[in-house]
């Protein structure tokens, strides 16, 4: 499974796009190489082309605490996870309570597609420059 990285600036956004089968050690290798360097603030997790989900519930434990280990290079950042079945959704669902167990410091929602994950994005935005006006 190759996990695609695009950067759209403008909203200070990555989008890693897991397809194919979703094994532990290339969604923690993504996850290493986006926090190399200077991660953006938001970022989307689109695993809507996942055809196989072969993960375990500590993996996904191990990735939400890599994360907050690494949660001061993104402050105040949001996290969209992208989830379009209901294995999907619960395993994001389950990522999202780890998120909370552990004080992850940034908000983290879970959509069916791309097009609504970006749209809150946007929001988040609009609504961060409303609060520095």
């Amino acid at each position: 499974m190759p996990v695609s990285t695009e950067t759209r600036e403008e909203l200070d956004l990555t989008i890693l796009t897991a397809t194919g089968a979703a094994p532990f050690n290339e969604l923690i290798q993504a996850l290493e190489t986006f926090y190399t360097g200077s991660p953006t603030k938001n970022l989307i997790w689109d695993c809507s082309q996942v055809t196989e989900i072969n993960i375990l519930n500590r993996e996904l434990q191990t990735i939400v605490q890599y994360a907050k280990k690494h949660s001061g290079k993104r402050p105040g950042g949001n996290t969209a996870l992208i989830a379009n079945s209901t294995l999907k959704f619960g395993l994001a669902r389950m990522t999202s309570i780890f998120a909370e167990l552990v004080g992850l410091p940034w908000k983290m929602k879970i959509f069916k597609n791309l097009d609504a994950a970006m749209e809150w994005i946007k929001e988040c935005r609009q609504a961060e420059a409303q609060i520095k006006n």
